[in-house]
């Protein structure tokens, strides 16, 4: 019974993990909040995990990036919570979406399993965390 449970609280952690990554694409490229037509003026960082370089792009650049590299983005996952996508340079799939940070400038790839998925483990910083204070 008690492996039952687990494998319950595994499909669950799963599905919410998915749900977070979901939410947090739709948000990079526009598509929640701020009504009718709604881009954000926000660049996407990118960063290439193989060569550690990394770069931003508007939305429009972001949404023909992944209208090029066709197929349905969930496909093109490449880890837990990572959609991967093609480094225009070096032609391999090793190009995932990530954060600035906006104390430190280092740019990294969100982490969904702790507590702010933003925190930069860098400098440790959270813009989440600064805007669940300001509001408490």
């Amino acid at each position: 019974m008690e492996g039952n449970w687990a494998k319950i609280g595994l499909y669950i952690s799963i599905a919410v993990t998915g749900l977070l990554v979901l939410g947090f694409v739709a948000e990079s490229v526009g598509l929640l909040g701020g009504g009718e037509g709604a881009v954000s003026n926000e660049p996407i960082w990118l960063l290439d995990t193989a060569t550690g370089e990394s770069w931003s792009v508007s939305q429009k650049e972001f949404t023909e990036m992944m209208q090029q590299q066709g197929g349905d983005p969930m496909m093109m996952m490449a880890g837990p919570g990572q959609m991967a996508f093609n480094n225009p340079k070096t032609g391999k799939k090793t190009v995932v979406i990530a954060e600035k940070c906006a104390k430190c400038g280092a740019v990294f790839v969100p982490n969904y399993t702790q507590d702010y998925p933003d925190r930069c483990p860098k400098c440790k910083s959270s813009r989440l965390e600064e805007l669940s204070k300001e509001s408490k």
